[in-house]
């Protein structure tokens, strides 16, 4: 199966212990500092970023993150020393490391075969071999600002965001100065009212907790349930302009359950699921009683760059497509006090 890969924008926090204005360039100064007593007095931003870049790697430790409760690791595509490392690069005046990790799971029991020879005996993949792809981030750490923004492509089937994105986190942890930073899915206003202005409703979802009392032969049983009711669409007719509508008269229908009678409009839980008609796109959730919902739809890479014939990105097209989304659409969001681009 080809691979499909996607990205994700993360807004990555400071979270400072006692200076709630805390930015990058406070942390990074401290960082600074700290590594081998280090005199700040005629630092300059470009120190600062040259340091954060060491920071990175030093993380790295050994050249390998391993995460033993998910079975993950990732690392330096071509690790080698701090600042000659050719797969993770740094754009000092842009306040941006980016670069390709490789990562994937490992322990997993698989085996390795051969298509040419289906008769060769498979050998088993032993505790410790990782099985890899390569990822492509990108790091953006503005030295005035508290946010930064973590950029990280995955593939629907494989992904190391449950391990790369903490190990970001962690970057921004300092003694005394701050805890992990949080990072939090960000999509875009622009990308999601392209979104919306191209999508159906797919289906609506209603889920309620009952307590069903019921007598069986002179005694009454008693039963715990969660009902789900799925109304599927099966044509284009609904979209978000005529969306107010269709909630309505669906949300009219009764479901009867031992006498009790519900409106699905009284259930608990209200959802509806989201589908471009334009560009190839997952189910994106929704919450039927939310008026001003925000979409954070998945950013499939094949509507946008060239990939190889397996589905891996042209990884040259995608840092340029990263860059140009971050300026054009994320930064002005996140920033709107500046004029970054």
């Amino acid at each position: 199966m080809a691979k499909n890969p996607k990205i994700e924008f993360f807004k990555i926090e400071l979270q400072p212990i006692n200076n709630p204005n805390l930015t990058f360039k406070d942390l990074f100064k401290r960082n600074y500092q700290s590594f081998e007593n280090r005199d700040i007095a005629n630092i300059t931003r470009n120190d600062l970023m040259v340091d954060f870049f060491r920071h990175f790697f030093h993380r790295i430790d050994t050249g390998i993150v391993v995460n033993e409760s998910k079975r993950k690791a990732f690392k330096a595509k071509n690790f080698g020393d701090d600042l000659e490392n050719n797969s993770i690069h740094l754009m000092s005046r842009r306040n941006i490391i980016h670069g390709i990790v490789k990562g994937g799971e490992y322990d997993t029991g698989k085996y390795l075969g051969e298509i040419d020879d289906p008769n060769l005996n498979e050998q088993r993949l032993g505790a410790n071999k990782l099985i890899t792809d390569d990822f492509y981030f990108l790091l953006y750490t503005p030295l005035d600002k508290n946010v930064g923004i973590l950029v990280l492509q995955t593939y629907t089937r494989d992904n190391i965001t449950d391990i790369f994105k903490p190990f970001i986190e962690k970057l921004f942890k300092t003694r005394s100065i701050s805890n992990k930073a949080t990072a939090s899915l960000f999509m875009p206003k622009a990308l999601q009212e392209r979104f919306r202005n191209n999508s159906v409703v797919k289906s609506f979802v209603y889920s309620n907790r009952f307590i069903v009392n019921a007598m069986d032969q002179q005694t009454i049983q008693t039963g715990d349930f969660t009902v789900k009711v799925e109304i599927t669409s099966h044509g284009g007719q609904v979209t978000l302009n005529n969306l107010p509508w269709w909630k309505r008269i669906l949300g009219q229908a009764n479901v009867n359950i031992s006498d009790n009678d519900r409106q699905l409009n009284t259930f608990d839980n209200q959802a509806g699921y989201l589908q471009s008609q334009v560009v190839e796109s997952t189910l994106t959730k929704f919450e039927l009683d939310d008026n001003d919902f925000e979409i954070k739809p998945t950013i499939f890479l094949r509507n946008n760059i060239n990939l190889e014939e397996n589905g891996i990105p042209l990884f040259s097209e995608l840092h340029d497509f990263v860059l140009d989304t971050l300026f054009s659409s994320v930064i002005p969001e996140i920033y709107p006090e500046d004029d970054l681009i």
